[in-house]
């Protein structure tokens, strides 16, 4: 089946170019495989974000279990796709309906011989599973942790998506970025998205005096 995804995706960026892979090159090489894997890391450690490029660029299907509005049926037939990336997997372990629903998925996709990639915030036996038998397959996947980025990661992150949109970022203004706001690659891209808008809009290109006006009071 084609590509396509159920839950909105909360950032438009969905490109693999755009992801700055710092001390992750090892997840990125596992993922390239198209096998059945469980990466975990918290919120911001970018593996929604590799979900997501990876469909946009190769097909399959993203689905976040974290949406509160979705039932367990919902993951049928969902090994019909030629890849499946289940984010936030381990939100729903505990729950025995979802975890039957899991189980009946896994089943069916090593049937269908479809990978499944489990995306989770902590590693498979920090879940609270009440399926033994679940906890078990899932134990065997391959695990791979995201890493933070590191500072010069975040430096190299940013100027990725500035490249991505065509900005021009000049050192100081990164510089000013990195030493005056939050040093989340998350929020920095929200910075970032705000400053290309604000610097199209005027018609300038970024300094830190535009940079100044265009955050105006978050600065």
């Amino acid at each position: 089946m084609k590509q396509g995804v159920l839950n909105p995706w909360p950032q438009p960026d969905t490109h693999l170019a755009a992801f700055e892979p710092g001390d992750n090159q090892q997840v990125l090489d596992a993922m390239a495989q198209h096998q059945s894997l469980w990466i975990h890391g918290p919120v911001g450690s970018g593996r929604t974000h590799l979900a997501q490029a990876h469909v946009a660029n190769a097909g399959g299907f993203y689905l976040s279990l974290a949406d509160s509005v979705l039932v367990p049926e919902v993951l049928e037939g969902l090994e019909q796709f030629s890849l499946l990336y289940l984010d936030d997997i381990d939100s729903v372990a505990g729950d025995p309906r979802w975890e039957e629903a899991l189980f009946a998925l896994w089943n069916a996709c090593l049937d269908a011989g479809t990978p499944l990639v489990c995306l989770a915030r902590r590693p498979v036996d920090d879940a609270q599973w009440t399926i033994p038998d679940l906890r078990s397959r899932m134990a065997q996947l391959p695990q791979y942790s995201l890493k933070p980025l590191q500072e010069s990661h975040l430096r190299s992150a940013l100027e990725r998506r500035a490249r991505l949109v065509d900005l021009k970022l000049p050192d100081e203004v990164v510089n000013y970025l990195l030493r005056r706001h939050a040093r989340s690659i998350a929020q920095l891209s929200s910075l970032l998205a705000q400053l290309e808008r604000g610097a199209l809009q005027l018609q300038r290109p970024l300094t830190v005096p535009l940079v100044r006006q265009i955050l105006g009071s978050q600065d």
